[in-house]
């Protein structure tokens, strides 16, 4: 079994499903299928020239971008996963895979120990590096999609009580009675308000077409990282490759690459300002707002409102990374380092 398989089996929504009487019966069918639901399975996406020359270098940003997710949603759930929302999913899902591969080279790629031997500046450059990818991960993952989708989540089950107490109330009446008494929305409403919280995850996660600019300063960040994971990497491998014992590995490095690894440093420190910068000028700014109707029947209701009339406004939570990132001012102080060493 693949890892989509094993996560699809594994997940919450498979073992809900699976209480149901009508999937039991189908169960063992479908675990003995290879094909997910929609034929999910990873792709290769179609890149430009410059794309592909970034995933040709393991150590770039982009070395991952090559991969996608490819899924064909069936019937009556294509009217809701539409093209546009796919498209957003995508986005949504080359960011994420940028996020989980930044994670893992400040867990496990960036020096420890005391960090480059003779470069105190790299043990900052660790530790930073570590704390500002650890919470605009957190962000990310929680704020930015966990928090959203559990609303939309809340909505659907809302409308589902709804629909049940419909049939209850018909059941136990005069026939047809109480249809439309309680549910008014249909499937347009629920593609709406998935549009809706796909436009607010986006929002969130900085993928919006007005935060490009900040969700470059972003990148610049992450590359700034992986060049020093990548410095910190040459330096260790060479110790080894040059038959250097322990002890005389833990020798200062060359002068130059010591300043290399200066540079980058304060190159690091200046971005992650600039990019808090940017961002507390965006806190206290409200995101688009526009009538629910105007998305689509039944959205405000779907995300929380009373009535087709609601107005659907998106939430900046840009001052929860802010708090995630500091709370002391430390970044806007300037950065202590010997260059002339």
């Amino acid at each position: 079994m693949g890892i989509l398989s094993e996560s699809y089996h594994s997940s919450r929504l498979y073992r809900s499903a699976r209480k149901h009487a009508s999937y039991k019966q189908q169960d063992k069918r479908l675990r003995e299928t290879p094909d997910l639901p929609g034929n999910l399975s990873f792709s290769i996406r179609i890149l430009s020239n410059d794309e592909i020359e970034k995933c040709m270098d393991p150590n770039s940003l982009g070395a991952l971008d090559f991969l996608r997710l490819q899924y064909s949603p069936p019937p009556p759930l294509n009217l809701v996963m539409t093209t546009s929302a796919l498209d957003k999913y995508d986005r949504c899902f080359r960011l994420l895979l940028r996020i989980v591969r930044m994670l893992f080279v400040v867990n496990h790629q960036l020096p420890r120990d005391g960090g480059i031997p003779g470069v105190w500046e790299s043990k900052s450059f660790r530790n930073e590096a570590h704390h500002f990818v650890s919470a605009v991960s957190a962000y990310f993952f929680d704020s930015g999609i966990g928090e959203t989708w559990q609303a939309f989540e809340a909505g659907l089950d809302g409308l589902e009580r709804r629909m049940r107490a419909e049939d209850d109330d018909g059941d136990a009446g005069d026939g047809d009675s109480s249809f439309g008494r309680l549910v008014t929305e249909g499937l347009e409403s629920v593609r709406a308000a998935h549009e809706e919280c796909l436009d607010r995850v986006m929002f969130a996660l900085l993928l919006r077409r007005r935060q490009q600019a900040v969700m470059r300063l972003l990148e610049e960040i992450f590359e700034t990282i992986l060049a020093f994971a990548k410095r910190a990497s040459a330096y260790g491998s060479g110790g080894a490759a040059a038959g250097r014992g322990y002890g005389e590995q833990l020798t200062a490095v060359p002068a130059e690459e010591a300043h290399e690894v200066r540079e980058m440093y304060m190159l690091f420190r200046s971005k992650v300002n600039v990019f808090m910068t940017v961002c507390r000028g965006l806190t206290g700014k409200r995101g688009s707002r526009r009538a629910a109707g105007g998305a689509g029947p039944g959205v405000g209701l779907l995300l929380g409102g009373d009535g087709r009339d609601v107005v659907v406004e998106e939430d900046n939570t840009i001052d929860r990374l802010l708090l995630k990132l500091e709370m002391n001012g430390y970044y806007g102080a300037p950065v202590a380092t010997d260059l002339g060493a």
